[in-house]
């Protein structure tokens, strides 16, 4: 019984250690990535709860003993700061413990950048399709998301030229009597098109109820993203209440920037995972981003949940972790880890 309690002991003191000198600490911002001059919001969370614990945001690269727009968190363990906007460019923010003691030792720090990029509208109550991008290169597949669907059986999507009658169809396929979805449509010439969603054939006639519009053209080649991990399969998945049986991992020989994460959720009930982290090997904590739940195989509502972290990662082998571990898909094929894709 006393080896017993002085085991226990020892724990709460560990934990008690490892809570006070912030090994928990996290930073994060509500989005990835800004425009210019757009605020910037940043959430802390678990710092030490010194009066002069303090935040800076500086652009990437600047020595550690400089600074730039900053403020002392008061005390406060946890809260949320909204720094003016910033030019277009490479950034960090860096968390310092109790000034003067702690010097200008950097607790965290996260990278994040500030760039111009069309911005999508999010869709409304109403709007029944959606792409991830309104241009595409020629032959690229297209990815197309619908939802807010009837459920016929025969409701029906294509992708056609723009201008062409509505009562004619280029590659198309039957929603299957999903509300909502995704489908892949086959690369195509460079030109205009139209995605042109009818409800409930042959009934519904060629009504169309709703169009997208989309470009295909060449334009200037970007560096191309590309699976950095992939473990996904398409067997038969299971899930377990405890999480995955093994750490979901994957290994960089070299700097990576991680441009997207998905990690797979079909028993979840349409529950939505909140967020992922990576963790290096040295115990480097990634913070946790926000996740965004599409739907998947037979309209399943949040099955697939991604983020796009836009973070540069050393080599190293990283730990995936998934808020919501017992509904994370896995199967032996994966070797009992969770499902997940990386790219960058």
């Amino acid at each position: 019984m006393r080896t017993k309690r002085s085991i226990l002991c020892a724990l709460l003191l560990l934990t008690c250690v490892l809570y006070s000198s912030g090994a928990f600490a996290a930073v994060r911002l509500v989005k990835p990535s800004y425009q210019p001059n757009e605020p910037i919001t940043v959430i802390f969370e678990n710092l030490p709860g010194n009066k002069q614990d303090w935040i800076t945001l500086i652009p990437k690269g600047t020595p550690d003993n400089k600074y730039g727009e900053w403020f002392y968190t008061k005390g406060a363990r946890s809260g949320r700061h909204t720094f003016a906007g910033k030019p277009a460019g490479q950034y960090e923010i860096r968390v310092y413990h109790n000034w003067p003691a702690g010097g200008y030792t950097v607790r965290e720090r996260l990278p994040f950048s500030v760039v111009a990029q069309p911005q999508l509208p999010p869709p409304s109550s109403s709007q029944r399709l959606r792409s991830a991008k309104t241009s595409y290169q020629p032959n690229e597949p297209i990815e197309i998301v619908f939802e807010n669907f009837p459920g016929n059986k025969q409701d029906w999507i294509t992708l056609i030229p723009k201008g062409t009658p509505d009562n004619q169809y280029g590659e198309w396929f039957y929603t299957g009597g999903a509300r909502s979805g995704r489908h892949t449509f086959t690369g195509k010439p460079a030109g205009e098109y139209e995605v042109r969603a009818y409800f409930d054939w042959p009934k519904g006639g060629f009504t169309v109820r709703e169009r997208l519009s989309l470009s295909v053209k060449a334009t200037a080649a970007a560096p191309s993203e590309r699976d950095i991990y992939n473990n996904c399969n398409t067997a038969r998945v299971v899930n377990n209440p405890s999480g995955p049986p093994a750490p979901t991992r994957f290994t960089l020989d070299r700097p990576h920037l991680v441009t997207y994460i998905n990690t797979y959720h079909y028993f979840n009930q349409g529950q939505h995972p909140e967020t992922i982290v990576l963790v290096h090997q040295d115990g480097t904590v990634y913070v946790p981003w926000r996740t965004n739940g599409l739907p998947g195989q037979g309209g399943v509502s949040n099955t697939s949940c991604e983020a796009p972290p836009n973070v540069q990662l050393k080599p190293g082998t990283y730990t995936v972790r998934d808020s919501h571990p017992a509904t994370w898909s896995q199967k032996s094929q994966s070797n009992a880890q969770g499902f997940v894709l990386v790219k960058g």
